[in-house]
């Protein structure tokens, strides 16, 4: 430990416990609901990015930070989609709605699923580009709109995000 860093963290393990014996079961739930997603298959090799994307995704899910499941689970099936489009030499011009479209146009995967994946775009676009002609999609005019607790719609968003992201890595697995 260097010398910047405190000396008595006696307190701060207090309160880590704390929360912890008082987010368990909210905890628990979150990983029961999110494991129902997937059957994990044993041994997967792929790139390391989105791979960890992926697990970050979910744990960040379990431990409640919504924002942070809706950007990554968006970023996989960012990678993992121009991935799909590269190995059928297909282009496009780098943005996920292009890749949406490109695959869409290609027919590379059933359309319910690329509908999810644009749906999760425009979720996600509010929280990484400020102001940039979101509307009515950003998080306060939702809240405004649904009368519902923000973080309710982001678990809401995440659980949608998760949802997309594996029915997408379910669809590439037994593609392989």
């Amino acid at each position: 430990m260097n010398a910047s860093q405190p000396q008595n963290l006696g307190p701060l393990i207090e309160a880590l416990a704390w929360y912890d014996e008082n987010s368990r079961q909210a905890r628990a739930e979150r990983i029961a609901w999110a494991s129902s997603l997937y059957a994990n298959p044993g041994i997967i090799a792929g790139a390391v990015v989105p791979l960890h994307l992926m697990e970050e995704a979910r744990v960040c899910f379990v431990n409640g930070q919504y924002m942070a499941v809706v950007l990554s689970a968006t970023s996989v099936i960012e990678h993992l989609l121009v991935e799909a489009l590269e190995a059928k030499s297909l282009k496009c011009n780098g943005s996920l709605a292009a890749s949406v479209e490109a695959a869409r146009a290609a027919k590379l995967f059933p359309e319910p699923l690329l509908t999810g994946i644009d749906q999760l775009r425009v979720l996600r676009n509010p929280l990484v580009h400020r102001g940039a002609n979101v509307g009515d999609r950003s998080l306060s005019e939702r809240y405004r709109k649904h009368q519902v607790h923000p973080t309710t719609l982001l678990e809401g968003d995440a659980q949608f995000a998760l949802k997309v992201l594996y029915e997408f890595f379910n669809s590439l697995l037994r593609s392989a």
